[in-house]
């Protein structure tokens, strides 16, 4: 008889026990923490109402904030030229858009301010300035907007910028203007009668031409086009509205502070409650899987 391996199964002895498998806990899954939020949603509800309260107490310790409007309108006057393009409109406004909000402008409107009420580091440089005026385009209407803590320097600082876009506008087109008269003065036009061979041939004959621009006259052109900033004559602009004390605060978004604060405040809470839970859960999982191994 073959003899008997000592790996193969022995009939008359004792079989070896099989060898232990440890088994590492398992965190239970996401679902797993779900019954955990629906047993506590008040506890979730609470940090709503909690994030809701101290965003409401946030805004309402901001100091107000009003806002004064000076409002005039822009549009081109399609009686001294052809219509044109809408991209081209678009350039065109452009170019008042710029020069109302350019440093320039912002300078000017500080002095002015420093005049009618004194320095104030609200306005002691345009960035400063900048930080407390708006301009908003609805169609033909520009509103320009002064923004301060006090009412009344709100209004200051509207009415101030109003009157300095105003002048800047009207010296603007009136170097436009004579820089097309420059520019007309290169040529000339002449009409006179020609008489034909026939008793009845009379018609007009006309021919253009001149002297052309001189290097002077054309320097001339350069200082009046930049001195204009790109501002065509056929602009038009009319004051219609000047700046009040205005009565009541402006809320920036009070609504939406106080929505995000109770939103942050649910997430936050959940997701205390549902890792508390899924801390528990591991834990009690544990303890049952090493009970029934001493079983």
């Amino acid at each position: 008889m073959p003899a008997e391996s000592p790996d193969s199964p022995s009939t008359g002895g004792e079989q070896a026990p099989p060898p232990e498998v440890r088994r590492e806990p398992t965190r239970p899954s996401a679902p797993a923490c779900f019954p955990h939020l629906e047993r506590r949603w008040p506890l979730v509800l609470a940090a709503g109402l909690l994030g809701w309260a101290l965003a409401l107490a946030f805004s309402a310790l901001r100091p107000p904030v009003y806002e004064a409007v000076a409002a005039f309108q822009v549009g081109l006057d399609y009686g001294r030229s052809a219509p044109l393009e809408l991209v081209v409109e678009d350039r065109v406004l452009d170019r008042v858009w710029q020069l109302v909000v350019s440093d320039e402008t912002l300078r000017m409107t500080i002095e002015s301010l420093q005049t009618d009420i004194g320095p104030a580091l609200d306005w002691e440089s345009p960035a400063a300035l900048r930080r407390h005026t708006r301009l908003d385009a609805r169609l033909s209407r520009w509103e320009l907007i002064g923004i301060d803590e006090d009412p009344g320097v709100a209004a200051a600082i509207a009415n101030a910028w109003m009157g300095v876009t105003i002048q800047r506008l009207e010296d603007a087109i009136d170097h436009a203007w004579k820089a097309v008269e420059l520019q007309g003065t290169a040529f000339r036009v002449g009409c006179f009668f020609q008489v034909g061979d026939q008793p009845v041939e009379v018609f007009w004959q006309c021919f253009s031409g001149g002297p052309g621009l001189t290097a002077q006259r054309t320097e001339e052109v350069r200082q009046e086009i930049a001195a204009s900033h790109g501002i065509l004559p056929i602009v038009s602009f009319e004051l219609i509205e000047e700046a009040t004390r205005p009565q009541k605060a402006v809320l920036y978004a009070r609504g939406l502070v106080t929505l995000s604060g109770a939103l942050i405040g649910m997430i936050l809470g959940g997701t205390i409650i549902a890792l508390r839970g899924s801390e528990a859960s591991g834990k009690g999982g544990l303890e049952a899987e090493e009970s029934s191994k001493m079983d």
